[in-house]
C-alpha cells in the first residue's frame, strides 16, 4: 500500500478595511515590520508546513 504524504498549507487573511484601524496589516508594528511580513517570515520558519517551491511566500 502506498501512502501519499500530506500537504499542509496556510492562508493569512489580511483585510485592509478594518473599521477601527484601517490598513492595520501593513502598518510597522514590530522593528520596523508589518504584521504581514511578520506573519509571512513566522509561517517560513515553520517546521510543519509543505515546502513551498513557487515563491507563494514573496511580497
Amino acid at each position: 500500500m502506498v501512502t501519499k504524504k500530506r500537504k499542509i498549507v496556510a492562508s493569512i487573511e489580511a483585510r485592509m478595511t478594518s473599521s477601527r484601524l484601517p490598513g492595520k496589516v501593513l502598518m510597522e508594528a514590530i522593528n520596523g515590520v508589518s504584521m504581514l511580513e511578520f506573519m509571512v517570515s513566522r509561517l517560513k520558519k515553520s517546521k510543519c508546513m509543505s515546502s513551498n517551491k513557487s515563491g507563494l511566500f514573496q511580497i
